[in-house]
């Protein structure tokens, strides 16, 4: 939510508390009936697709609701990776093993291993066709664009990776204090200096938007 739409909208009457920062998410059928993107597996691994379909995104969201802020990416090409503009939880399923069946317009079904045991193989995971296909996409778009942006990668990404993707995320928000950064993949691998990236990076920005008052 931008600062202008806290003065537009104020606090609730009944509550008095300020409105909350809200994110809507389209579902795969809907961008594949007015974008015409459909959700095959090219969509979430090959580098040029997925540019240009995020890129498409953003162009339809400004075309119906750039009047709400949307689409402001619209002529910028994103070296995203994750599924950004939709909910699509897959990737770690089927890294462990399930089958993951890729819908036009629908998000990827994860289908059960219905395996006997709960036996996790980890090392299998990191060596996994799906995970040396997102590295490879990673690698394909470093190489081209020298960044990528998405989910904040804890492990693979460098220090100041990880301080622009913070940064960015916080700009996006124009507003520090109602950003989260939410890192799920945070482990043993992470180094001090990337978490004491994060709070610098937060940090630099509240003091931005303090002085911009």
């Amino acid at each position: 939510m931008k600062r202008d739409d806290l003065e537009k909208y104020p606090r609730n009457p009944v509550l008095r508390n300020d409105p909350l920062p809200v994110e809507i998410v389209f579902h795969p059928s809907w961008w594949n009936r007015h974008a015409g993107i459909t959700f095959d597996e090219d969509f979430f691994y090959h580098p040029s697709r997925r540019v240009e379909a995020e890129r498409r995104m953003e162009r339809i969201l400004y075309e119906r609701f750039g009047d709400l802020g949307l689409g402001e990416d619209r002529d910028r090409d994103c070296p995203v990776i994750g599924a950004v503009h939709n909910a699509a939880g897959f990737l770690l399923s089927e890294m462990l093993g399930c089958r993951v069946d890729y819908k036009e317009d629908a998000p990827p079904l994860v289908v059960p291993a219905n395996r006997a045991d709960l036996e996790v193989d980890v090392e299998g995971a990191f060596t996994s066709v799906s995970f040396r296909r997102l590295l490879g996409l990673i690698d394909t778009l470093k190489a081209r664009y020298s960044y990528v942006t998405g989910d904040v990668e804890l492990v693979e990404q460098s220090v100041g990776e990880i301080r622009r993707a913070v940064i960015d995320r916080v700009i996006d928000s124009d507003n520090p204090y109602l950003t989260g950064v939410c890192c799920i993949n945070m482990d043993d691998r992470v180094t001090d200096d990337k978490i004491r990236a994060i709070f610098e990076a937060v940090s630099e920005m509240r003091k931005r938007y303090a002085a911009s008052d």
